[in-house]
């Protein structure tokens, strides 16, 4: 794998025989996640079908994944994003810094509506949700102008603990 720097973001080239590997072995992909969320932003379009396969199949990521996992969610965008939410959302017991990091990212104002909706997603798989992150979610249940998000919120607002 190769990488270079734009911007302070680190991208990574992975080649596609350690995809196609990732893609049939989800416990080795998921101790790869760094490389395929850096893949699902590739400009080639079979490296993406392969970086989202191996995500769609990986299942929960690793505990020490959780911290690299909340860190990342407000700073990328795109497919990225979208993949860190689910990933976020098949934690079964996740920290208070992923809720947090879920709620900047379903409210935030620069995000794509599928991101945010797919944030309400993950956030409604919490057991429970704390008071600032319930109000922050009702509110954009009942402002915003996303029917689409709007829905995902009552949603989140309604099942999550």
């Amino acid at each position: 794998m190769d990488s270079r720097t734009a911007k302070g973001i680190v991208w990574m080239k992975v080649d596609l025989e350690k995809l196609q590997r990732w893609a049939n072995d989800p416990e080795e992909a998921g101790h790869h996640l760094e490389e395929l969320i850096a893949a699902v932003g590739s400009e080639e379009e079979e490296v993406v079908s392969w970086a989202s396969e191996s995500l769609e199949n990986c299942g929960p990521p690793p505990k020490e994944k959780w911290t690299w996992i909340a860190d990342r969610l407000s700073k990328e965008s795109g497919d990225r994003q979208y993949w860190l939410c689910t990933l976020a959302g098949r934690i079964e017991e996740p920290e208070e810094a992923m809720e947090r990091a879920l709620v900047e990212v379903a409210s935030g104002e620069q995000v794509a509506e599928a991101n945010s909706v797919r944030a309400c997603w993950a956030l409604e798989r919490f057991p429970r949700l704390a008071d600032s992150s319930r109000l922050a979610i009702q509110h954009l249940a009942d402002t915003s102008p996303s029917p689409g998000l709007r829905q995902a919120a009552a949603k989140c607002c309604a099942s999550a603990g």
